[in-house]
């Protein structure tokens, strides 16, 4: 399959993305209709990507202080503190909730903006600029660092980057029935005007769009700003195909691995464990969730009738997963 696969479909958008940006264009109406016309061209929308979310979490005085900076080019990573734990997780599988948490105690520092996507997506703009995310160290001697990737997992170069820059890095990882992980990202992106296809057509096409995801990933053409169309639904589930690649590069010491629906039961024990996983003294936090989705009944009901197939697919791999954690999920 990946060796018949057109230059046209590795570029953005491709055939599938033009159809989706067709129909959300259509929909959409003044700012907002811009917006999703920009999004068509990435050599302006990677602009305007970069603008909103500097917007959104720094403020513009980060352009200030560091893009039109004399000394910005030059500045140097080593006063900043480098991240010693990473959330790398699965999109819709409690990450947003638990970074909450964690980012509550007073010794840890999360980066204002989660997902900062530098070893995936953002790697060559080399390491001052992801320096710029975390804090002076002489400034905050006692604080450790993360942030929360979703996309850490997702392929083996990006954890060979991680591999190499920081092999003691330590990683919190959450899981979820990969049923109703598949289900809710889905729901998420046809929420979000990002997909228009049925379940069913996006899993029966799941080969090609497979193929184009990992070939975007070997040569450095997916971004954050491209990252949410055609996406391969089941390979984003399949967590020991990650999971494998993963523990061939760190030690299995340095990871915790938790269950979402143990996160949502019993939130404060998990951040506790957390905590002992970090060295770091317990904290009380406040537990109210983030990021819960809120979908229509009809869109949900609509995804439920994959269940069954979806239920099918996974066992095995499920099986597998557990085998290569040693913990059991008892996922139904």
């Amino acid at each position: 399959m990946e060796n018949n696969i057109s230059d046209a479909e590795l570029k953005f958008p491709n055939k599938c993305e033009r159809r989706i940006q067709k129909i959300v264009i259509n929909r959409s109406k003044g700012i907002e209709k811009i917006r999703n016309i920009l999004f068509s061209y990435p050599s302006i929308n990677k602009y305007v990507y970069e603008f909103k979310k500097i917007q959104k979490f720094y403020g513009s005085s980060y352009l200030t202080n560091t893009h039109f900076s004399k000394n910005s080019t030059n500045s140097s990573s080593n006063g900043r503190i480098f991240p010693e734990f990473l959330l790398p997780g699965f999109p819709k599988c409690g990450s947003t909730s638990l970074w909450y948490y964690l980012n509550q105690h007073p010794n840890i520092f999360g980066t204002k903006h989660k997902e900062t996507h530098f070893f995936s997506y953002d790697f060559k703009k080399g390491f001052n600029y992801y320096a710029m995310n975390f804090p002076i160290k002489k400034h905050n001697p006692t604080r450790i660092t993360f942030e929360g990737s979703q996309t850490y997992l997702h392929d083996k170069f990006t954890m060979k980057r991680i591999q190499k820059k920081a092999p003691k890095m330590k990683f919190i990882v959450l899981f979820r029935n990969p049923v109703e992980k598949t289900i809710s990202l889905y729901n998420s992106f046809v929420n979000k005007n990002l997909e228009i296809d049925s379940l069913h057509d996006c899993i029966k096409n799941e080969d090609e769009r497979l193929a184009i995801w990992k070939k975007r990933h070997e040569y450095g053409t997916l971004k954050p700003y491209t990252y949410g169309r055609c996406v391969p639904y089941l390979h984003l589930a399949t967590y020991v195909e990650h999971m494998k690649n993963a523990l061939e590069l760190f030690p299995r010491e340095q990871f915790l691995f938790l269950d979402t629906q143990t996160l949502k039961n019993s939130p404060q024990s998990v951040t506790e464990k957390c905590f002992k996983f970090l060295d770091l003294p317990n904290f009380a936090v406040d537990t109210t969730e983030k990021n819960v989705g809120k979908y229509s009944s009809n869109l949900s009901n609509k995804a439920y009738e994959e269940s069954s197939f979806l239920k099918k697919y996974f066992q095995p791999l499920n099986k597998q997963l557990e085998d290569l954690l040693g913990m059991s999920f008892n996922w139904d």
